[in-house]
C-alpha cells in the first residue's frame, strides 16, 4: 500500500520540505485521484473518517472525502514524522480538527479547504492557520449574498466594480474573509461582516492586514493563486510571514 503511494505521489513524498516558523506551506492537489490511489489512501484513514466517508450518498463526494483526508494524513506525516494511520485528532468547539494532544510531533496547526475538484492543504508551526478556495458560481447573485456577509464598505466597493469583475472581487473577498474565519476556529459561526478584508492596506508582498476582534487579535492574510475560475486565500495570526505553495500531484 505504501510503495503504491509513493509511486503514484512520489514527488510529494520524497519532496516535502522543512516547516520553518513564520512560514506558512500551502498544498494544492485534485481532489481526484487514479482508482488504486484512492482505495490506498482509504487504508490510511482512522475508523470514524471511513465511517463518515460511507456516510456520502455521493460517489464523487465520497470520493473528494477520502482523497482529501488522505492526502491531509500523508503531508502531515512528513512534516511530524509519524506513520500516516498514527495520526489522532482531536477537535475544537466548532468543528475545527486539530493533532490531539500526546500526538508524536505535535505542535503543527493545519487546515484543508475543497471546491470541486479541488484541494487546498495548509500548515504552519501555530498558533493556527486557516485557507479556503471557492469556485466562482455563475448563479449566485453576488450583490445581494454581499448584504448578509460583508461590511458596509466592502458592499459599496463590490457594487462600485465593472460587472465585469464584481463576481471575481466577490470570491476573492469571501476566501479571504473565510479563511481567517476557518483559522479563527469559528468558521461562519462567526461574523463575517466584522471580518473587513476588502479595502484594507496590503503590503508589498500582498499581505492583508485584518483586525479578527478582541478575542482573536490582528491577522494576515494573503491570495492563492487556485486556478482561473477559482479564488483562495491563506490567514494567520500577525502580519509577518511568508506563504509558500507546492502540488501534490497523484499522478507522478
Amino acid at each position: 500500500m505504501w510503495r503504491l503511494l509513493e509511486s503514484r505521489s512520489q514527488a510529494v513524498l520524497q519532496d516535502v520540505p522543512v516547516l520553518p516558523p513564520g512560514e506558512a506551506h500551502v498544498w494544492s492537489a485534485s481532489a481526484t485521484a487514479p482508482a488504486q490511489t484512492t482505495a490506498a489512501l482509504v487504508g490510511l484513514l482512522h475508523t470514524d473518517e471511513r465511517t463518515r466517508a460511507e456516510r456520502f450518498h455521493r460517489d464523487v463526494d465520497r470520493e473528494r472525502y477520502i482523497v482529501s483526508r488522505g492526502a491531509l494524513r500523508i503531508l502531515l506525516s512528513r512534516y511530524m514524522g509519524i506513520p500516516p494511520a498514527a495520526l489522532a485528532f482531536a477537535y475544537a468547539a466548532f468543528g475545527k480538527p486539530e493533532i490531539a494532544a500526546g500526538t508524536p510531533g505535535a505542535g503543527i496547526a493545519f487546515n484543508v479547504s475543497h471546491s470541486g475538484e479541488k484541494v487546498l492543504l495548509a500548515f504552519d508551526l501555530g498558533p493556527a492557520v486557516g485557507i479556503d478556495i471557492e469556485a466562482h458560481r455563475s448563479d449566485v447573485d453576488v450583490l445581494e449574498l454581499s448584504r448578509m456577509v460583508f461590511a458596509d464598505a466592502e458592499r459599496a466597493r463590490l457594487a462600485d466594480a465593472h460587472p465585469e469583475i464584481r463576481r471575481t472581487l466577490f470570491y476573492r473577498t469571501w476566501a479571504r474573509k473565510e479563511a481567517v474565519l476557518k483559522g479563527c476556529g469559528t468558521g461562519l459561526s462567526g461574523e463575517p461582516k466584522c471580518i473587513v478584508v476588502l479595502g484594507e492596506r496590503e503590503t508589498a508582498d500582498g499581505l492583508v492586514g485584518v483586525d479578527a476582534g478582541a478575542r482573536f487579535g490582528i491577522w494576515g492574510v494573503r491570495d492563492i493563486d487556485a486556478g482561473e475560475g477559482f479564488s483562495a486565500a491563506v490567514a494567520l495570526p500577525g502580519n509577518d510571514w511568508r506563504a509558500r505553495s507546492f502540488v501534490l500531484d497523484w499522478t507522478g
